[in-house]
């Protein structure tokens, strides 16, 4: 079933990667140069002397014609003509292709001989079509004759035309069309002083078209010099072909000339060609190295920039093609061949727009793609389980929606961010008792944006998150959002956008800073979030508190307006840790001074890789800097004990004291907590499973280790868990683990087992 139609390039029909360079466009033949001198840098002559031949049809001609148009625009001035006359002098294999063709129905007319009209002949007669030159005068060529030798170009119409053959009327001048009225097309190259038969003030410059069907013109008879005169036969050949196959005028747009590149690359005016040593002629290793030195003009910036599309190799176009083929795949076919790879490896931050020179989004493409796949029920949703399982957590028991106490109304409204409540609650704390301090209406609300049910695809839930918080936002008034996570902020301009927002940030650095003792003077480096790329008001109140707490700050390469992604966005770990990995380490890489983010994601993951990292509001609130990351069973304890106390303090709610005391009690290494860690098992995972097996005895016993092994599934996840009891048989209840891994496979169909997260 096909799930998602489209016409061709819907998201990057206007990326400029792989379009014709400004030395092409400026060529009027547009030939592929870059391919050319390709070919010439490694010594392939003869290669290059086909692709020339394939392009100019005659290129001993055009190598002495050549004005070097292209040289002039060239970002590194690269002597083009001389190089395409070494080509022609050096290549041993000049013999054109023969490929044996059958005739093919059609047959055309082609009033000069001059090089406009024996280029149309050559590209018809190559491809078997029954084709007739008339030319009034007693021979070919018509005005090469008065610019070069004549055995030279005749030498090269008869080389270039060995393997086909056309009709030659020589002595015979047209008076009128009617004349050729047996013809299914006719195309007019009369030259400067011919005949156009009224036609030229109707000429179509693109595709050599006149107002009389079937009928076309160009080369000089249209004010085309010779060079151009070849390219418009090329056309009119091409334009003519289809006429006779669709009885349409409009040509073929594939193989009109492009006289204006989509982007150019700036010239370097200290650039220097090799001068030739003897006769004013490179010789081979001259034309080598002259080759060389083309940089190979073209848009790179999306890839240069982007760890994704590297990891891939892909450019925007192949990876429009690459997903969109991908998502109309049987479910089987593409869970296993792209489902965990390509789109589910996009951390869709959006930098490859940033730094596109067209604002192409792939965000939104990756983006819409997993919306068709969750609709289709083609989701791999394993690779998203616990990224909304914690949104689930942060939404359901701890979500709380609180005006602050003795007021019915709020004119601020604190929203801190599912990850904020679970990493910083510290910030939390303060950042309400200063807002309450300045506005004492101001109100907070602990939950989540909905931003991972949006990067798993799941539109329904989004929805219902977002709606739950416009909801509970009317009741209080309508607030002006204080929000403390740049992308709590991104997603709230997208898909809440009547909500007003502002950023902590921003507002500190309006209303003024707490009481906290300021630290000695430090040299960080800010790191920017990558939502934050969108609000540079963020970004600069970050840089003012900063200064304000004494640190002498550093700009990183990516910051500001093409900030990058530290790994988290997207949550694409499961699907490509490995592109988690690279992303930190150049973001890492990007400065060997200690960081300082407003992203406790941003924070928690430098941390975890040892790279020296605090948070804003660290200094602001004169908290200590977090050392190592929470676990993330500390992660849900600590959001968890983030409402309980923010109850208690602020409203004076008495907290009833629950039995944290499982029965089930782990003794845990700090390399399996981290192995633990890196695939998302919390500890209370571990513990459901080692409580199923002990209850139902459903486990394997090893006897060379004395372990358990069982499993239990949890949502859509099985986990599996090495254990065995603790070695002090008075700690009864207690259990060493020895090892833990999930998995997405089903153990059993029924799956009598299975317990809801």
């Amino acid at each position: 079933m096909v799930i998602f139609m489209r016409s061709r390039y819907l998201y990057t029909n206007d990326c400029v990667h792989g379009n014709k360079p400004q030395c092409t466009c400026a060529c009027p033949i547009n030939m592929d140069i870059k391919s050319f001198l390709k070919k010439l840098s490694k010594g392939n002559f003869n290669a290059a002397y086909r692709l020339l031949a394939d392009t100019v049809l005659f290129p001993e001609v055009v190598s002495k014609l050549c004005e070097g148009k292209c040289t002039t625009v060239c970002a590194k001035y690269i002597n083009i003509p001389m190089l395409e006359q070494a080509c022609v002098r050096y290549a041993k294999s000049r013999e054109p292709n023969n490929y044996s063709l059958p005739k093919k129905d059609g047959k055309f007319a082609v009033i000069g001989s001059g090089i406009c009209g024996l280029a149309c002949t050559l590209r018809l007669a190559a491809k078997r079509y029954d084709v007739t030159v008339f030319e009034r005068d007693c021979r070919i060529g018509g005005s090469l004759a008065d610019v070069m030798d004549e055995k030279t170009y005749l030498d090269e119409f008869a080389l270039q035309f060995k393997y086909a053959p056309y009709s030659l009327a020589l002595n015979k001048e047209i008076d009128s069309l009617d004349e050729l009225a047996e013809y299914q097309a006719i195309f007019i190259a009369v030259g400067t002083n011919g005949d156009d038969f009224g036609l030229r003030n109707s000429w179509n410059s693109k595709s050599m078209a006149t107002a009389e069907q079937g009928v076309f013109l160009g080369g000089e008879a249209a004010g085309a010099d010779k060079i151009r005169a070849i390219a418009d036969g090329i056309v009119a050949a091409a334009s003519m072909e289809r006429y006779i196959q669709t009885k349409s005028m409009s040509g073929q747009p594939e193989t009109f000339i492009e006289d204006e590149p989509r982007f150019t690359v700036a010239i370097d005016r200290n650039s220097r060609q090799i001068i030739p040593l003897k006769n004013d002629l490179y010789d081979i290793d001259e034309t080598i190295a002259e080759s060389k030195r083309c940089i190979m003009c073209d848009c790179t910036a999306c890839m240069d920039g982007c760890d994704f599309l590297k990891s891939m190799g892909m450019y925007p176009k192949e990876l429009e093609d690459h997903v969109l083929s991908a998502v109309n795949m049987p479910h089987a076919a593409f869970v296993e061949r792209v489902g965990s790879r390509t789109i589910f490896s996009c951390s869709v931050c959006g930098h490859c727009q940033s730094v596109c020179p067209r604002g192409i989004s792939l965000e939104n493409l990756l983006l819409d793609c997993k919306k068709s796949l969750f609709k289709a029920h083609k989701f791999p949703d394993a690779l998203h389980d616990y990224y909304l399982r914690d949104m689930a957590d942060a939404v359901g028991g701890n979500y709380l929606a609180r005006l602050a106490p003795g007021h019915l109304t709020a004119s601020y409204l604190l929203f801190p961010g599912c990850q904020t409540t679970e990493s910083g609650a510290d910030y939390v704390k303060s950042a309400y008792s200063y807002l309450r301090g300045v506005y004492p209406d101001t109100a907070i609300m602990l939950g989540c944006c909905g931003v991972p049910a949006l990067w798993a695809g799941n539109t329904s839930l989004l929805e219902n998150t977002v709606g739950q918080i416009r909801s509970d936002w009317k009741k209080m008034g309508r607030p002006t959002a204080v929000v403390m996570c740049a992308t709590c902020l991104k997603t709230f301009r997208t898909y809440f956008p009547e909500m007003k927002c502002i950023s902590l940030y921003e507002l500190m650095a309006e209303s003024g800073l707490p009481d906290a003792p300021t630290g000695p003077e430090t040299d960080l480096a800010v790191f920017d979030p990558c939502s934050s790329r969108e609000f540079p008001g963020m970004q600069q109140a970050v840089r003012q508190l900063a200064r304000k707490k004494g640190a002498n700050l550093t700009e990183l390469p990516d910051a500001g307006k093409t900030a990058r992604c530290c790994g988290m966005g997207g949550h694409i770990y499961p699907a490509n840790p490995n592109l988690v990995s690279n992303m930190l380490e150049r973001s890492m890489g990007l400065s060997d001074k200690p960081y300082i983010t407003y992203c406790t994601n941003c924070r928690n993951l430098f941390l975890a890789e040892g790279k020296q990292c605090k948070h804003i509001l660290d200094d602001v609130f004169g908290i200590k800097p977090l050392a190592k990351p929470y676990s993330i069973t500390q992660l849900r304890t600590n959001r968890k004990r983030l409402k309980q106390e923010l109850l208690q303090d602020v409203w004076g709610e008495v907290i009833m004291p629950e039995n944290t005391i499982d029965e089930i009690q782990l003794q845990i290494s700090d390399s399996v907590l981290s192995k633990m860690n890196n695939n998302l098992i919390s500890e209370e995972d571990v513990r459901s499973v080692i409580r199923k097996c002990e209850e139902t005895g459903d486990k394997l016993f090893r006897k060379d280790s004395g372990t358990f092994i069982g499993s239990r599934q949890i949502g859509i996840i099985t986990y599996w868990v090495e254990y065995r009891p603790a070695k002090d048989i008075n700690n009864k209840g207690v259990f060493e683990v020895l090892n833990s891994y999930s998995h997405r496979l089903m153990i059993g169909e029924s799956n009598p087992d299975r317990v809801e997260p």
